[in-house]
């Protein structure tokens, strides 16, 4: 079973169709000793966004200052980011 599936009503919400600037992490899935098999999976589901019209990113963003600060977020969270 592989560790991402597309969810075909989410993949048709409007805010998924033309979106631009985007950013992938799939901090969850992406462990050392299976960097290899999260990259491929990333690949897969990638080039199927890509093929829905969605400008999905090349690679998978893999260290925090890799992804946009939230000014909403405050104290450890803010601290850590």
């Amino acid at each position: 079973m592989p560790l991402l599936r597309l969810d075909q009503e989410l993949l048709a919400t409007k805010e998924f169709t033309g979106s631009v600037g985007l950013i992938a992490a799939l901090p969850m899935y992406d462990w050392p000793e299976v960097r290899a098999e999260t990259d491929a999976q990333w690949e897969q589901l990638r080039d199927e966004l890509r093929f829905r019209g969605i400008d999905a990113p090349e690679r998978l963003a893999r260290t925090r200052k890799d992804l946009p600060s939230n000014p909403e977020l405050s104290g450890d969270l803010a601290e850590h980011s």
